[in-house]
């Protein structure tokens, strides 16, 4: 799944994120963990649960087109 989110176009992820953006980051988080459990995904996923954390996701995208940060 990670692989399909981030061969998305970029206004895809951007609209994805605007509309459904606290949905797609604990979505994408938990697909990364059991692809590549790392600590920092753990973290992240953890983070993914507080509302206002889809908005560093949604800067990220802008940024670097995909989610980067705890991801």
């Amino acid at each position: 799944m990670v692989k399909a989110y981030n061969g998305l176009s970029f206004i895809v992820k951007l609209v994805l994120q605007i509309f459904l953006g606290y949905f797609v980051s604990i979505i994408y988080r938990i697909a990364r963990l059991l692809e590549k459990p790392e600590l920092g995904t753990v973290i992240g996923l953890i983070l993914s649960f507080f509302a206002v954390f889809w908005i560093v996701d949604l800067i990220t995208i802008i940024l670097t087109g995909k989610i980067t940060i705890l991801a």
